[in-house]
């Protein structure tokens, strides 16, 4: 019997936040600012799944659901989809908590921003990595 598509969503679903904890979980620690967890656990959901929905789109869309991913395809492409989506996460988020999308521009385009790029790829590196090899399934 095939697996329901809703089960896999679910299982991958749970899979994305768990990330999204862990990541919140160490910018709070980095920062030393207990008191921020709820913001940064908010701004890694809008950003982690922004990455994850932009991941799973090109995936899907030139591999199919069952095919094997060609890495030196989809490594490149990476380069350009995780700033993407760490971007639209980020305006996704400032959105969301009514703030002016003015206010947070310096946050986004200042050199803070290569540093949330690059803690946005080792995330996304720690969730690709359990795939490499596979078929893309999370390691569940």
């Amino acid at each position: 019997m095939k697996p329901s598509p809703f089960k896999r969503f679910l299982v991958t679903g749970v899979y994305v936040t768990l990330i999204n904890v862990a990541c919140a979980l160490v910018l709070t620690s980095i920062t030393g600012r207990p008191d921020r967890f709820p913001i940064a656990l908010f701004y890694s959901i809008c950003i982690g799944t922004s990455i994850f929905v932009g991941v799973e789109t090109v995936r899907l869309t030139l591999w199919g659901r069952s095919g094997r991913i060609n890495w030196k395809i989809f490594l490149p492409l990476l380069v350009v989809i995780v700033p993407a989506c760490q971007m639209a996460g980020s305006y996704l988020g400032t959105i969301l908590l009514g703030m002016k999308l003015e206010d947070n521009m310096p946050m986004l385009w200042s050199g803070r921003w290569l540093g949330d790029v690059t803690f946005a790829f080792i995330a996304t590196g720690a969730a690709l990595f359990p795939t490499l090899g596979s078929t893309f399934d999370p390691p569940f």
